[in-house]
């Protein structure tokens, strides 16, 4: 008998491509989200999970240049040089590269959560402005790979930053989503609670921040429509003093509350 069509290896092969593109990321990039004060320098870190057995990595970075001046790369990881692992040429205009490669070729595992450099910034957008500290393919293209020599699926993370003085807060009313009290007890030695309204579902990044608008603590936390109560440890915290919990909203929304330790 005459057969017809494509045999299925053949069918797989070209179907290859394709069934990549929706492979689930096996490593992930993040940036932070960050609230800083107008006229501070801070550093942004860089972070990766799945991090296992990784011979080549490469990617572009972007972000405003009218709201953060680029500083400088710090403490990258993988012995990373500064001058050889990043390109710097266009950092005035808000892009920096990456490219490394393990000359090893055993590849290199970095435990969940690790900095994989940091960039200092200066905040010198007004009060309110804010910021992407967005991954992208333009000039250096995404681009991963381990110890099998072929390119895995990776997932990046974009982050904010957005610039306040510690004073300026978009309150709940600028959304109608949500509505988040403030927290009860305050000042506080042990714990606090928020009491979160959600009038929609609704997913919030949220963190703790001291007056430099350094992170202490971050999260993520889905909400479905009704009351919930979010608790917040001391242990959290630093020392005693002032701290600012942050709320951010998907749709670019910041809430702030302040909250003192005793």
């Amino acid at each position: 008998m005459k057969k017809t069509g494509i045999s299925f290896p053949v069918c797989i092969l070209l179907l290859l491509p394709f069934l990549q593109s929706f492979a689930q990321p096996a490593v992930h990039f993040s940036a932070p989200n960050m609230a800083v004060e107008p006229g501070s320098i801070f550093t942004a870190q860089v972070k990766v999970a799945g991090f296992r057995k990784i011979v080549g990595v490469q990617y572009s970075m972007t972000w405003n240049p009218s709201v953060l001046r680029f500083e400088a790369i710090v403490n990258p990881a993988l012995g990373m040089s500064v001058n050889d692992n990043f390109g710097q040429m266009n950092v005035n205009s808000g892009v920096l590269t990456l490219s490394w490669f393990d000359q090893t070729l055993n590849g290199v595992t970095l435990p969940d959560s690790a900095v994989l450099y940091g960039i200092r910034f200066e905040a010198i957008g007004s009060n309110g402005s804010q910021s992407g500290i967005n991954f992208g393919s333009v000039p250096t293209i995404q681009e991963v790979s381990d110890t099998s020599f072929a390119a895995i699926a990776a997932g990046y993370h974009n982050g904010v930053v957005l610039v306040m003085t510690p004073s300026a807060v978009r309150d709940s009313e600028t959304t109608t989503k949500v509505q988040i009290s403030e927290c009860v007890p305050n000042p506080i030695k042990d714990k606090t609670f928020f009491s979160i309204e959600a009038r929609e579902a609704v997913t919030m990044d949220w963190g703790i921040f001291d007056t430099q608008g350094r992170r202490l603590y971050a999260s993520r936390n889905r909400y479905g429509v009704g009351k919930h109560t979010l608790e917040v440890s001391a242990d959290m915290l630093e020392s005693d003093g002032t701290y600012y919990c942050r709320f951010f909203l998907d749709d670019g929304t910041v809430i702030s509350r302040k909250l003192m330790k005793i």
